[in-house]
């Protein structure tokens, strides 16, 4: 095998060539059958369950504190005397 790494190439054009031919075939998923997701949440432990649990109360509680700043904009601009600007980062 020649050495491509002297003109500048790790991989030989051949290689190169048989990677990009087989991309497009090794990048589709595989064609497994769906299970039934009823059947996936029942095999679930309790304490997968609390973690999920705690996983969802947060992101509900930082969508609460993001709209929640969003709508009181103006009013958190004017009890701290800056422009929307300076509370929003925009």
């Amino acid at each position: 095998m020649r050495n491509h790494m002297a003109a500048g190439w790790f991989y030989s054009p051949s290689q190169i060539v048989r990677h990009f031919s087989t991309r497009l075939s090794s990048l589709s998923p595989p064609k497994n059958m769906l299970r039934n997701p009823v059947a996936i949440l029942q095999e679930l432990t309790s304490h997968q369950w609390l973690m999920f649990a705690a996983g969802f109360l947060g992101w509900t509680w930082d969508s609460f504190d993001f709209f929640t700043v969003s709508m009181t904009i103006i009013e958190i601009s004017e009890a701290f005397d800056v422009s929307y600007s300076d509370v929003s980062w925009v």
